[in-house]
């Protein structure tokens, strides 16, 4: 625990809890219940893209292994391409809105405009695929821009127990500059806490369906849940998903040396023997404990 505490006191990033709430009720505003239906869509009709978002460290990475293992998927990792196409929206429109509030002044030729920006760049990833996955996890404050780009694309929203989740971002080391608030446990109880906010947003507004993987059902009852992801994700059942670790693909995420292995649950519940060390953590997490257990 103290080698854990010294290592993450070395980063200098800091992370800004009311910035990070700013944001969300900033979009709370733009797709409430009452203006979501008013906002124009795009007349994209392209099935392909399929988004994976959720917490690091929730079983991801071995989702889209699972998919990406169907021959007629393609696995794209954590691209940057939506996040960098909501930043341009408000040179795009030319309007004086930033995002989202330059939403409320689009139309549907701009939206689709914009989709096939997005499009023509998974595309040129995966020529030959019926499905793409793009598995950058902080699109989960985007999914209403993805409703309104791509209507008949499928959202998968993995999940993980939130003290495994907190323990494994707090004692893994991200690349340098990047997510500043898994450097202390507060940090990350934080950030989770703003997570299931926009979570509860999307669930409350999104006209779309999103499929929930929790990493603990899909490690013990891996052929089931991945029959399940499958037929989401819109494809005919391969048992070539089952075999993930076999598909030689190159994963970059902290995750690649589990996903080229079968499957363990070693990793369930890894916060236990862990005791009272971690009690900030559970502190600082709530009522979020409780409500993922009441769940199962």
């Amino acid at each position: 625990m103290e080698h854990y505490q010294e290592a993450n006191a070395i980063s200098q990033a800091s992370w800004d809890i009311e910035m990070a709430r700013s944001q969300r009720e900033v979009t709370e505003e733009v797709f409430a219940t009452e203006g979501f239906p008013e906002l124009p869509r795009s007349d994209c009709q392209d099935e392909s893209p399929i988004f994976i978002v959720g917490m690091l460290r929730s079983g991801s990475t071995l989702t889209e292994q699972i998919i990406d293992a169907h021959p007629q998927a393609a696995g794209l990792g954590e691209i940057e391409t939506l996040p960098m196409l909501a930043s341009a929206l408000q040179e795009m429109l030319s309007t004086a809105l930033p995002y989202p509030a330059c939403l409320q002044e689009t139309n549907e030729t701009s939206l689709t405009s914009a989709a096939e920006i997005y499009l023509g760049d998974i595309r040129s990833r995966a020529p030959k695929a019926q499905r793409r996955i793009d598995k950058q996890l902080g699109n989960f404050s985007l999914l209403g821009l993805i409703a309104l780009l791509f209507p008949k694309a499928r959202i998968i929203h993995c999940r993980r127990h939130p003290m495994d989740t907190g323990l494994s971002c707090w004692t893994q080391k991200f690349a340098p500059g990047t997510n500043a608030w898994s450097n202390t446990l507060e940090d990350i109880a934080g950030f989770h806490q703003e997570y299931e906010a926009w979570m509860d947003l999307w669930r409350r507004v999104l006209p779309m369906p999103v499929l929930e993987v929790r990493y603990e059902d899909l490690v013990r009852d891996l052929d089931g849940q991945s029959r399940r992801i499958i037929d989401f994700c819109g494809l005919e059942w391969d048992d070539r998903c089952l075999r993930f670790w076999e598909t030689g693909r190159t994963v970059l995420t902290l995750s690649s040396d589990q996903v080229r292995r079968p499957l363990y649950e070693r990793s369930i519940g890894r916060h236990s023997p862990w005791g009272a060390s971690l009690d900030p953590l559970r502190d600082a997490l709530g009522d979020a404990i409780d409500r993922y257990e009441s769940e199962a």
